[in-house]
């Protein structure tokens, strides 16, 4: 099938008062596609919304399926290539909206395309896709506010600038991708700037242009990422995927000549805008889980919640990596947990090679790089990272990891019942400010702060060839413990 030359749209900024409305499968131009081959190009759609006007819905499926050309599609071969939309999809009651497409378990390419939409639905909306098992995205795509101010991606469950929800994106094959939607609101969970949830994939951003932008057309506002839990500047939550951004190595490791700590200034950022989660919020990803990874991501985010918050991921679960990450704006936490890299790790998770620039604020549990380490599913490696930003929080407080504590458990190798010393950190160095304001007379251990580490509350810890360059201030009250390398270590038998 092929559709081409359709226009369906207002005149110069004037109110267009068509409604398409249905229960399920609801698009533009098509509302179902099953086992097909579809070709649309050249597809123009602009109704503009003027701000107090975004409640009448243009394209509505009650139930689930809208979209502004595809309400759904399924086992098909789907191309939408030249083509513009600009209006409102979904309502309040609504699963599965998308800008282009609201559902898709289809192969679907999409080629210079502008997306401007209105989506406020129960579940899984996105700027391009509500949901989709293959995205390719080809040419340029603006995802963007035009002519009006009202463009947003907005759920209770998975709302992404581009996906709500999806697996096989391939967004790195045309030229570039800008995407400049507030997303969420302060109720939605798994809310990302790119994605609210990725899985089963490799996704990279180095097409990727996130911002206000410069192009015709565009309506400069500030760009809020916001939600309750799984908040990210890029994914909301990454599971059983991998986020891959610029292809550059943080370090430069000279032989013979040690190595050269980098200038803030050498660094472009991915992510340029406000992240605001209350819990699992990070600068680039909300939660990483099931053997995710992150690799070569630089956020700019301003970053605040209320716990487990990161400079590049809030919450770090179960098998994984964080490798050449660099964090260069603030993190605050009103409460427990948060890291200029990681605010909170379940274990069993390698941070290498990252850097934070950014201050970092809070309550308890603060670190330059890492806040807590728990040992809930393995040993945590925090290796080769710096952090030069001031570190400050009530209590517990490191420059490079604020608690690690490993619950009693330690490594066994399989030759040997002899167990193995934690290792905490290695190589890593702090040039920040770190200092507690605690207000307690007590005097628990474990609210200690450190130019490396703040409090290793139990046995067989080790801390390796690290060095503190900052300030330690654990201020005038009889605090539990402060060091210029670990304020407390091990515990009372």
């Amino acid at each position: 099938s092929n559709i081409k030359n359709t226009v369906h749209s207002s005149s110069s900024h004037q109110e267009y008062n068509l409604l398409l409305r249905g229960k399920v499968d609801v698009g533009g131009v098509v509302g179902y596609v099953d086992n097909a081959i579809v070709d649309i190009n050249d597809v123009e759609f602009i109704h503009v919304v003027d701000g107090e006007n975004v409640a009448s819905k243009r394209i509505n499926a009650t139930q689930s399926g809208a979209g502004g050309i595809i309400g759904c599609t399924r086992g098909s071969i789907v191309s939408v290539g030249n083509s513009t939309v600009v209006l409102t999809v979904g309502s309040s009651s609504t699963s599965y909206a998308g800008g282009i497409v609201g559902y898709c378990d289809s192969d679907l390419t999409l080629t210079d395309v502008t997306v401007s939409p209105y989506i406020e639905v129960d579940n899984y909306a996105g700027g391009l896709v509500g949901e989709t098992t293959h995205l390719k995205t080809m040419g340029i795509i603006y995802v963007i506010p035009r002519f009006s101010s009202a463009a947003a991606v907005i759920a209770s469950q998975y709302a992404g600038g581009l996906v709500g929800n999806g697996s096989g994106l391939k967004l790195n094959s045309g030229e570039s991708i800008v995407m400049a939607l507030a997303v969420g609101n302060s109720d939605s969970e798994y809310v990302g700037g790119l994605a609210g949830r990725v899985y089963d994939c490799e996704v990279s951003t180095n097409k990727l242009e996130m911002g206000d932008g410069s192009t015709e057309n565009i309506k400069t506002s500030t760009i809020l990422i916001q939600g309750a839990k799984y908040v990210g500047g890029l994914i909301g939550q990454l599971y059983n995927a991998t986020l891959r951004g610029h292809d550059a190595n943080v370090f430069d490791y000279n032989e013979g000549a040690g190595v050269t700590l980098p200038s803030k200034r050498r660094f472009v950022w991915d992510v340029n805008y406000i992240v605001r989660g209350d819990n699992y919020s990070g600068g680039a990803v909300g939660e990483m889980d099931e053997g995710s990874n992150i690799y070569n991501i630089c956020s700019n985010a301003t970053n605040d919640g209320d716990d487990r918050i990161g400079g590049i991921v809030g919450n770090a679960s179960k098998t994984g990596n964080v490798i050449d990450c660099v964090n260069l704006n603030t993190v605050i936490v009103k409460n427990t947990s948060a890291g200029g890299i990681c605010g909170y790790v379940d274990g069993n998770t390698k941070f290498l090679d990252c850097i934070n620039f950014g201050t970092i604020t809070g309550g308890q549990y603060i670190g330059g790089i890492v806040g807590y380490a728990s040992w809930w599913d393995g040993h945590t490696d925090i290796d080769w990272c710096v952090n030069c930003g001031d570190v400050t929080g009530q209590r517990t407080v490191g420059g490079i990891i604020s608690y690690y504590d490993t619950e009693g458990h330690w490594y066994y190798p399989s030759n040997s019942k002899n167990a193995y010393i934690v290792e905490i950190a290695y190589k890593c160095a702090n040039y920040g400010t770190i200092k507690a304001s605690n207000d307690d007379d007590g005097d628990d251990h474990t609210h200690s702060i450190g130019g490396i580490v703040g409090s290793a509350p139990n046995t067989k810890n080790c801390i390796k060839r690290c060095v503190n360059h900052g300030t330690v201030d654990g201020g005038d009250s009889a605090f539990g413990g402060v060091g210029g390398i670990v304020g407390s270590i091990g515990h009372d038998p």
